[in-house]
């Protein structure tokens, strides 16, 4: 048996160890063609991943990056998640850069990216260990974008680059109408695309979102267009409208800069007095029927006939008649008895969506009613039609007197249509002339009349007067004659229409009868620039000749042939005539040179185009095209290093390599060699120093001059080549190297010599060849002394002022045995000779301190005095050190207090390499307000040298401080903040660095005091573990927050916390309990970090809108006790789990986290967590006895949660006093609870004492008030369980107000 089990075992072994490896690394077809594309960064969607291999240039070896190769999205975010590859998960970031299209060689075109344009994000990798990244809510850029995603693995830096076409096209996501609720009303109904809605106010507003949109206007039955307030989220909200009784039409307009979306509703307004959505008069003859509408109309039949029919839709109350119309309804017109066997119904359901309110009913009417005739013999139709339609159902009466004329043999229009971008023959596209929109002053119409129209011009005048007659004349003739029509059909060409909406009367003969209609005419001439956007910036390289194409086109224009059209074009306010400008066509594309005699100039420049046009009125207008862009030349000098260094006394770095960017990092910093000896004090380089050599490096020039004062020192032509040229005389006697390119180089003279001290100037320039000059001052002072202080350095005049409560000194002193500071004895740094290092803590506020120096050799004493004012000025970059160790501290004027439990020390958070835990009793606390747009504090030391220039502190004085840019990407991400703005400084709280390793062993560093977030020791949230301290015992930290902030919202007030030990690198929302009165928060402080406090400026749409639970669940997901499920939406009414409820009991109740990687159940292991629960909340509440598994080691963390599983957790969480449980709890329970004999034994004593306590409540038995339904087996909502936690945690805690509801 047990060797048929061991080539199992073995087959086992090797499946799991090759699960292990990258899917697709040893070949096959595992991986699918698209993400074959990608090598490090592969996105689940397969459309992103396949432009991995666009090209921004155009190859003939590459895919050009073209619109139909792009990834396509009209929204302005994307959220891409994927697998990630051979790079470390904690350095993933991705760069968005916005493309804009520019001209390269051979007639091309290329894409650049803009570099005014561009944003980084964080991006998130999952926590369960499967390799999977999330980068939420990337910002586009309208246009083609350019996403990378880049990570490090050691120092090896790796990227996958996509392309992403936004297109900023406007969308609709929701409409919605609102009734008057001044009628007491106020209903809102679905406005969907296709559905019937009846509302039954008049008056009504709309309320909807739309996306990509700036503008959004409605107009009503083809009235004039209204304008919407739109806010910033897409939502808006239009006028109140007036309904007419029956059917109306809402026509939105939905647009941004460049695009429309035009779309309709239709809504039926239920007028009890006016029913009628559709009332038209049909009369017969000779077997042809003509049908006209009587609903706010009066209109003329030409035919002959003695009766009429009818056709009927008309808005019935639901309520009043169980049966439907058709079998109990009745119709009358001028007292006959209409039928209607074809009648049918609509039922039209209430706001709920459900429960009938309306019927719409529509039918043709079987018989016809006689036309009314005059009382004379014989008796005769008459020509004034009365119609009095009365309608009964059920409860429910209503009438309608409607009118027409009858005029038999009268030439009457009864249709005309707008026939856009016809030019003749058939007719293919028409659209009713009532309401159109006309594209041009010039444009064909066809009239329906009721007669023959045989060739007769229509006649047509501008309404209210009629004075104004419209030029109107005949089809078409030859081949272009309209085809196709009937004798009652003609086509006819308008010319010169009036701009704007007109309202116009047609008729022929006379004017009675006549057909009136409104049309819109809006000039729509423009000059349209394809590659150019107003106030661009535009680099090129004068080192090659490069012109600039301007390409566009002249649209709309209502000719483009001269005369009567002109145009123009100005560039900087010279006219200038290129070839073909503008072609037949309206296009255009003409080359402009830039820089030296061209018409294009480095800066601003202004390319104005015009062109002129006929109004309706045949008056010239002008239209006009002005672009200003900003030219930018690439080949600029630059001097990148100018500045003396000491000459070596181990030799000086041989010139020997003709190309600058082969030489080592190490020749490069003893080239450029930064040393205390030389410091910057004034704008001087001040030293001891009687010689040196001067060196600097620079690129883009062709000319190098150095000056002494004003004479003309060295003069060194630069070769367009690399080339080694070293051990040349300068006009001063100097030896001189040179090494590089016009585009790169390096020179160091040799061995100036101080003669006395004092001061040697110089000035080097540099020239490119275009003649521009670059150049820069240089001055070194040599002044001897028997000590120098390196630090402090002056920092306004000859004043040290610092806004922080210490100092730290340097001092060189040659030959010292001692260094006194106050008090206290500097310590001898042991890589630098004569250097002495003493941070002083404990300056007086807002006063001159004066501490006194003794410097010690032998056979003497120098003594001295430093000046220090410390002003306590509350602000970014102020400081306040404790000068020794306290259970509590008060820092920029009580804005900060954090308290500790006496006996409180330091430790480290891990176990060091040699596996002990290590006590730091004696750290200094440091505080401080950070910058809150990269989290810097200390940005100038007290060297005075700012972050990432080179740091006399360090090893030879050559690591500089710097801030790793994934690090400031990852403080700036908004990832968990962008609902919140913030009310408070930025708070840095550290209480130093521990320990590397053992001291005596190899790598040893030593602890620190605490320490700004940028400093030699490192950057923070990359310090190694067991260089990470904690408190040992759970300490209370006090914030102040913005005192303008009103009360009512404390309960969404919450403080931030940014540290290296739990959610790394990563703002999260901890809570506190605020003080409305003092204006303060207080949390829990566990960890050391950045702090801040945020109030929440926005929420989710699905707690907005929720019925009862806005409130809780705002104040629940600021505290960041529960989070939201979706970027879009919190999940309200999403189902709550075990794994949820126990975190959120964890978090509300500020339970101290105590977990370790041995796992108490099966299900939840140290890799696994939600966004709703994580293992270290569940291994808490385990240890704590709040949760316990559903099986042995299984806890169920993604199960839906009881009402009776949440009462148990709740009454341990709160260690409630719980009754016996016995027949006396059982007979409690039957009288609170109709259903207690569902309650599991277990549970019983629980459910009991949450009821009590009210955290937990029953629910009355429908019909009987004063009996509950607990329902235990029930599960909670996220707002339900919600609701029982604030419940819990207004009587357990102080996070929240007794009055939040």
């Amino acid at each position: 048996m047990q060797q048929k089990k061991r080539p199992l075992i073995w087959i086992m072994l090797v499946t799991m160890v090759l699960s292990l490896f990258p899917q697709g690394l040893f070949g096959g077809s595992v991986a699918s063609a698209a993400n074959a594309l990608t090598t490090y960064f592969t996105p689940d969607n397969t459309a992103i991943s396949q432009t991995a291999d666009l090209n921004i240039e155009d190859s003939a070896n590459a895919r050009f990056l073209t619109r139909d190769r792009a990834y396509q999205t009209t929204q302005g975010t994307i959220t891409i998640t994927g697998a990630y590859a051979f790079v470390s998960k904690d350095t993933m970031r991705v760069k968005v850069e916005q493309l804009n299209s520019v001209s390269a060689p051979s007639n091309k075109t290329k894409w650049e990216p803009d570099a005014t344009r561009s944003n980084t994000t964080a991006v998130t990798a999952s926590t369960s260990g499967n390799n999977n990244f999330t980068a939420n809510n990337i910002t586009l850029f309208p246009g083609f974008n350019r996403i990378t995603f880049t990570g490090t693995q050691g120092s090896v830096e790796r990227s996958d680059t996509f392309y992403v076409l936004y297109d900023q096209v406007p969308f609709i996501q929701d409409f919605k109408i609102f009734t008057d609720p001044s009628t007491g009303s106020n209903t809102s109904y679905g406005l969907n695309e296709g559905a019937q809605t009846v509302v039954n106010t008049q008056f009504v507003s709309v309320q909807g979102k739309v996306q990509n949109a700036i503008k959004v206007t409605v107009s009503l039955n083809g009235g004039e267009e209204l304008d919407s307030s739109l806010l910033q989220n897409g939502t808006f909200f239009t006028p109140q409208l007036k309904l007419t009784a029956g059917l109306n039409n809402l026509k939105f307009r939905i647009a941004n800069g460049s695009d429309s979306i035009l779309t309709e509703r239709a809504v039926y307004y239920y007028d009890k007095d006016q029913p009628f959505s559709t009332l038209n008069v049909s009369l017969t003859s000779g077997g042809t029927t003509d049908t006209k509408s009587l609903l706010n109309n009066i209109p003329t039949f030409s035919n002959a006939a003695t009766e009429a029919k009818l056709e009927v839709q008309m808005v019935l109350p639901y309520i009043a008649s169980n049966s439907s119309f058709k079998d109990s309804g009745s119709f009358t017109v001028n007292g006959t008895t209409m039928t209607f066997s074809n009648a049918t119904e609509t039922i039209i359901p209430g706001p709920d969506g459900s429960t009938p309110e309306y019927r719409i009913v529509t039918f043709t009417t079987d018989n016809a009613y006689p036309l009314q005739t005059s009382t004379t013999t014989p008796a005769e139709i008459l020509k004034n039609q009365t119609v009095n339609a009365v309608v009964g159902h059920g409860t429910f009466s209503s009438g309608y007197q409607g009118k027409f004329t009858y005029a038999p043999g009268v030439k009457a229009i009864t249709n005309m249509y707008y026939l856009p971008d016809y030019s003749g023959g058939a007719v293919t596209n028409k659209v009713p002339l009532d309401n159109a929109q006309i594209a041009t002053a010039d444009f064909y119409i066809m009239v329906e009349s009721s007669q023959a129209i045989a060739g007769e011009i229509v006649k047509g005048e501008y309404l209210p007067t009629g004075t104004t007659k419209l030029t109107i004349e005949g089809a078409p003739t030859g081949t272009n004659a309209p085809t196709g029509l009937s004798n009652n059909q003609a086509v006819y060409l308008v010319k010169n229409v009036a701009n704007g909406t007109q309202k116009i009367r047609f008729y022929y003969g006379n004017p009675d009868p006549h057909y009136d209609v409104t049309v819109s005419y809006a000039a729509k001439s423009y000059i349209y620039v394809a590659n150019l956007y107003d106030g661009q910036n535009y680099t090129f390289n004068s080192k090659t000749t490069q012109s600039l194409t301007v390409n566009g086109e002249f649209v709309g224009f209502s000719t483009l042939v001269s005369p009567p059209f002109t145009s123009q074009l100005f560039v900087n306010g010279v006219a200038r005539t290129p070839a073909g400008f503008p072609g037949t066509n309206g296009k255009f594309s003409f080359p402009l040179t830039i820089g030296g005699t061209g018409e294009l100039v480095y800066g601003e420049n202004t390319i104005t185009i015009t062109g002129t046009d006929k109004d309706g009125a045949g008056k010239t207008k002008v239209i006009e095209k002005k672009i200003r862009i900003y030219i930018s030349d690439s080949n600029v000098s630059n001097i990148d290093k100018f500045m003396p260094v000491p000459v070596p006394t181990d030799g000086r770095v041989e010139f020997s390599k003709a190309d600058v960017s082969v030489y080592t990092p190490e020749e490069m910093v003893n080239i450029f060699k930064v040393t205390p000896d030389f410091i910057i004090r004034d704008g001087k380089y001040v030293t001891s120093k009687d010689r040196y050599d001067l060196v600097f490096k620079g690129g883009g020039a062709t000319i190098a001059n150095l000056y002494s004062g004003s004479k003309l020192i060295y003069s060194y032509p630069i070769p367009a080549t690399d080339t080694g040229d070293p051990n040349k005389a300068t006009q001063d006697g100097h030896i001189a190297d040179f090494a590089g390119n016009q585009d790169e180089f390096m020179i160091r003279i040799r061995n100036y010599i101080f003669d006395a001290p004092g001061s040697h100037v110089y000035t080097l320039e540099l020239i490119n060849s275009t003649g521009a000059r670059t150049t820069q001052r240089l001055e070194i002072l040599r002044e001897p002394s028997s000590y120098r202080i390196l630090s402090p350095v002056a920092t306004v005049g000859q004043q040290i002022v610092v806004n922080k409560n210490y100092v730290h000194f340097d001092i060189e002193a040659e030959g010292a045995t001692q260094v006194l500071i106050g008090k206290e004895a500097a310590v001898k740094r042991p890589d630098m000779d004569n250097r002495f290092v003493l941070d002083y803590v404990g300056l007086s506020p807002d006063k001159n301190n004066a501490i006194k120096i003794q410097i010690t050799r032998e056979g003497g004493k120098i003594n001295d005095t430093v000046n220090v004012f410390y002003t306590s000025t509350v602000g970014v970059d102020a400081q306040y050190m404790a000068p020794k160790v306290a259970n509590k501290y008060s820092a920029f004027n009580k804005k900060l207090e954090l308290s500790f439990p006496k006996g409180t020390i330091l430790q480290s958070a891990s176990k060091s390499s040699s596996g002990v835990i290590k006590f730091y009793p004696d750290n200094k606390i440091l505080f401080g307000i950070a910058d809150p747009k990269d989290g810097v504090l200390e940005r100038k030391n007290d060297y005075g040298f700012n972050i990432g220039q080179a740091d006399p502190r360090s090893t030879g004085g050559l690591s500089p401080i710097t801030v790793p840019t994934i690090l400031t990407e990852m403080f700036n991400s908004n990832l968990t903040t962008s609902n919140f703005v913030p009310v408070s400084d930025t708070y840095w709280i550290n209480g130093g660095i521990g320990e590397l390793g053992d001291k005596g062993t190899s790598g040893y560093k030593p602890g620190t005091n605490g320490v700004t977030p940028y400093s030699l020791e490192g950057s923070f949230t990359q310090f190694p573990t067991e260089r990470i301290l904690v408190p040992s015992n759970r300490g209370t930290l006090t914030l102040a927050y913005d005192p303008s902030i009103v009360d009512e919202v404390g309960s969404t007030i919450s403080v931030f916390r940014y540290s290296d030990k739990s959610n790394i690198g990563q703002w999260e929302p901890i809570g506190g309990a605020v003080d409305t009165k003092k204006h303060t928060v207080t949390v829990s402080f566990d960890e050391f970090g950045y702090y801040k406090v945020m109030k929440q400026s926005k929420s989710y749409p699905d707690i907005t809108n929720h019925p009862w639970a806005r409130n809780i669940l705002n104040a629940l997901y600021s505290k960041g006790i529960m989070n939201n499920l979706r970027f879009n939406a919190f999940g309200a009414d999403d189902q709550t789990t075990r794994g949820e409820f126990a975190t959120l009991l964890v978090k509300g109740l500020d339970i101290p986290l105590k977990y370790s990687n041995i796992q108490t159940f099966s299900d939840v292991s140290p890799t696994t967590r939600s966004d709703t629960w994580d293992y270290a909340s569940i291994e808490t509440a385990a240890k704590a006895g709040i949760i316990t598994g559903l099986s042995d080691g299984f806890f169920g963390v993604e199960d839906p949660i009881t009402r009776e599983q949440a009462a148990v957790m709740i009454a341990r969480a709160m260690s409630m006093k719980l009754a016996a449980n016995d027949s006396k709890l059982a007979g409690t329970l039957s009288k609170s609870f109709q259903d207690s004999n569902q309650i599991e034994y277990y549970a019983r004593p629980s459910v009991q004492a949450v009821s009590k306590a009210k955290i937990m409540e029953g629910s009355p038995v429908q019909g009987n008030a004063k009996s509950f339904l607990f329902n235990p087996k029930g599960n909670l909502t996220r707002a339900e369980a919600g609701k029982i936690a604030v419940e819990l945690f207004k009587k357990g805690t102080k996070l929240f107000p007794k009055t939040l509801s």
